[in-house]
């Protein structure tokens, strides 16, 4: 299963000491990232406000990840009604689209992701994956979440066995099963904050 990490909890996992990498590593988890979420970490890699920890990690999920996004949109059938030539991607199901055309994205002159594009792409594709955000003050995670996907917090993943749901469990196991000793009373302790 792909698990995304968008970029809000970048931080969280430097903080927490924990290297997804290497945590999810021949696990049943496989990290992935859109386009517009590997640009974002591009960003970060070259942006004055991350810390050199943060843009390792950045580095590491890029080397790491596999690219992923929505490259066709699939037939009612589920058969392929279309691609566009690109050897990644899934096709979109009705749930997708219905996610994607559910987001309101908003272009910003001299920005070049256009605002909520990402978030779209990420709660489209969490019909299928994981999803960690720390981005609840946007209702489309919210109701990507109360439909089933699974998104979640970094509060709920960093909960142990209290996390609310079997993949979100064994997800946390691994993640903070990767905790160093010297970070491992950091991992839960960390307050939880939203950006």
């Amino acid at each position: 299963m792909n698990v995304y990490f968008d970029n809000n909890v970048l931080h969280k996992l430097v903080d927490a000491g924990i290297d997804p990498v290497a945590a999810l590593a021949c696990s049943e988890f496989t990290i992935a990232v859109t386009p517009d979420l590997a640009t974002e970490y591009q960003q970060g890699i070259q942006g004055g406000s991350a810390t050199a920890a943060e843009k390792e990690l950045c580095q590491r999920l890029l080397t790491a990840a596999t690219e992923r996004g929505i490259f066709g949109f699939a037939a009612a059938d589920g058969s392929s009604g279309g691609y566009s030539g690109f050897d990644y991607g899934v096709f979109a199901d009705d749930r997708m689209i219905q996610a994607l055309q559910s987001v309101k994205i908003t272009e910003r002159p001299g920005k070049e992701i256009p605002k909520n594009r990402t978030d779209a792409f990420l709660v489209a594709l969490a019909q299928g994956a994981v999803v960690i955000t720390n981005n609840f003050n946007d209702s489309h995670f919210k109701r990507a979440k109360a439909a089933g996907a699974h998104v979640y917090s970094w509060t709920e993943i960093i909960s142990g066995q209290a996390a609310p749901s079997d993949i979100a469990r064994r997800l946390s196991a691994l993640l903070l099963g990767s905790v160093t000793p010297a970070n491992a009373s950091g991992a839960q302790a960390q307050p939880a904050r939203l950006d």
